[in-house]
């Protein structure tokens, strides 16, 4: 692999804008990407993802902004600069797996070192090598033909590797597979990504997938970024609304800021958090917490805890735990609590939380 360090960049992307007549597709964005970094595009789908993804291939030429790949210029709208996808060192992994049917595993994955010409001995060793770490060494003389739609992928993902690409750009390349299948796979992309310190670029619409995958996210709504930052940063911090509401679950109750910065909720007369929205004075405000900091009345509950009212609109057995959906102020929510903790639909229900735990955003 190259010799950069970790912590170099590998990617710079400035200003980047594409409109496809008078809609614009990506906005203005810009980002950067670390050595042996997995580096995630969340969002929903149209927001842009996958058009930034395909400019920094080179599959697409931005109207404005620029691309620098380990310190080259690949793409530059202001200088007229534009280096084509097959002289930039990337590899691409789509969702459509893109397996020759013709071929075997092994020379799918030895086709990019045969097209540049490298030394027979050196493609078998490399293919045998990427082969095996992907899970498909002893598949290596199978027909594409005979293989499963996990196969297949695993084939694409060395296919995109074996050259050693400076960075591998992958959209959505699981979203055809079943969940557990998809599971597997991202263990087993982090495995690779690990072991060969890959830098990678990962569009995905699964915020799931992205919390799981990466060291960074980059959160996108309408060809714009709203937020980087890791996992942890992401969940934890967001920066505005649309990121707590799109990364996570999130239960949203609506208030009134009065006197003395007190929040009033309309989910109840004990639902009330003290001096929490000054800066939102006199104003309809939007509460936001999370359901995992959602309790049960019980001794151990904190004395200043925020009490809310509901009703149990449905439930479902889990195994070891329960489902119930619970409506709360003319909306409803998904709450995960302990099998023995039992409600009846349409009983009455009385939920609390920290005041810490909630956010607080403009109506």
């Amino acid at each position: 692999m190259s010799g950069n360090r970790a912590g170099d960049s590998v990617l710079c992307v400035r200003d980047l804008v594409k409109r496809y007549g008078d809609a614009v597709a990506v906005d203005g964005i810009g980002f950067e990407v670390q050595e042996a970094e997995i580096f995630s595009l969340l969002g929903h789908s149209g927001c842009g993802k996958s058009t930034t993804l395909r400019m920094v291939a080179g599959l697409e030429e931005p109207d404005a902004g620029s691309i620098e790949l380990r310190g080259a210029t690949v793409s530059d709208a202001a200088r007229g600069i534009h280096v084509p996808a097959e002289s930039r060192n990337v590899g691409l992994v789509f969702q459509s797996y893109a397996i020759w049917p013709h071929m075997t595993v092994f020379d799918n994955v030895a086709y990019p070192l045969t097209v540049r010409r490298r030394d027979r001995a050196d493609i078998r060793r490399r293919v045998l090598e990427i082969c095996e770490v992907v899970g498909m060494g002893a598949f290596v003389d199978r027909p594409s033909t005979a293989l499963s739609g996990g196969q297949q992928q695993r084939v694409a993902l060395a296919r995109a590797m074996v050259y050693e690409p400076d960075i591998l750009l992958l959209d959505e390349p699981f979203s055809n597979l079943d969940a557990k299948l998809r599971e597997e796979m991202r263990l087993q992309l982090q495995q690779v990504q690990a072991r060969f310190n890959t830098t990678i670029v990962y569009v995905t619409h699964d915020q799931t997938e992205a919390l799981a995958l990466s060291h960074r996210i980059a959160v996108m709504r309408d060809g714009a970024v709203e937020q980087i930052g890791a996992p942890e940063d992401i969940y934890g911090n967001p920066a505005n609304f649309f990121v707590q509401s799109f990364v996570g679950r999130v239960i949203v109750l609506r208030g009134e800021v009065g006197e003395a910065g007190n929040v009033h909720l309309q989910a109840g007369p004990e639902a009330v958090l003290p001096g929490a929205g000054k800066e939102f004075s006199g104003r309809a405000v939007r509460v936001t917490v999370r359901p995992e900091d959602i309790f049960l009345p019980e001794p151990s509950a904190p004395g200043d805890a925020v009490w809310i009212e509901g009703r149990i609109a449905a439930r479902s057995y889990g195994g070891d735990h329960m489902d119930y959906t619970v409506a709360v102020d003319g909306a409803e929510f998904g709450l995960r609590l302990d099998k023995n903790a039992l409600f009846a639909p349409g009983s009455a229900i009385r939920l609390g939380f920290a005041a810490e735990a909630a956010r607080l955003w403009p109506a």
